[in-house]
């Protein structure tokens, strides 16, 4: 089955671009590749386990999609929160270590969980800068805070029980955006809704 790419917001007469096109193919062929399907969906497996650690009810994941604004970019999927939860944690110093987890928890999962380099970090990384910009968190702080967070998810998320959740997750992220169906032995993962397609 295609990789289903929402392409609604991109204007009628981008969407032949020979960039837009490329990215368009590009896309489509990389997650034709059951490999980067698992390692797409543990990474959003991360963020929603670690959103739910931290306190903040998951509503539904948003589709892959495409914009166009200078240039076409493609967007494989957010995990959709509510910004009055997130705002909800505050800025102590409890609360920046709970969002850099939630933010390092993609790429960390891949990693830990696969031992594969995981895409998608930029994008994190931003949304956790942002999140400390709000908080005051001087910019020389901040890399250690994420590599503190990332350590502490390695080893976290390989023990039992934390991996079954992963991948639960995972599998009801793959099924739902790919319409592949999880092993027998899977759980359930979180209940989530796709939004966006």
């Amino acid at each position: 089955m295609p990789f289903k790419i929402n392409i609604s917001t991109v204007p009628a007469d981008k969407r032949n671009a020979p960039d837009f096109q490329e990215l368009y193919k590009g896309a489509q062929e990389i997650f034709s590749e059951i490999i980067a399907i698992n390692s797409f969906c543990i990474h959003e497996a991360g963020h929603v386990i670690y959103y739910l650690r931290a306190g903040v009810p998951i509503h539904s994941i948003v589709g892959p999609r495409m914009t166009y604004k200078e240039k076409p970019i493609f967007i494989p999927a957010a995990i959709q929160v509510e910004l009055k939860d997130m705002e909800a944690l505050g800025t102590s110093k409890e609360a920046v270590q709970k969002v850099a987890k939630i933010h390092a928890a993609g790429k960390a999962s891949v990693l830990a969980l696969t031992g594969l380099t995981a895409a998608g970090e930029e994008t994190d990384r931003t949304n956790f800068n942002d999140f400390c910009d709000l908080a005051g968190i001087p910019k020389n702080d901040r890399n250690g805070i994420w590599d503190d967070a990332e350590y502490q998810i390695k080893k976290e998320i390989i023990k039992p029980a934390n991996k079954k959740e992963a991948w639960d997750n995972a599998y009801n992220i793959r099924r739902l955006l790919f319409d592949i169906q999880p092993p027998a032995n899977a759980g359930v993962g979180h209940p989530l809704r796709i939004v966006g397609l």
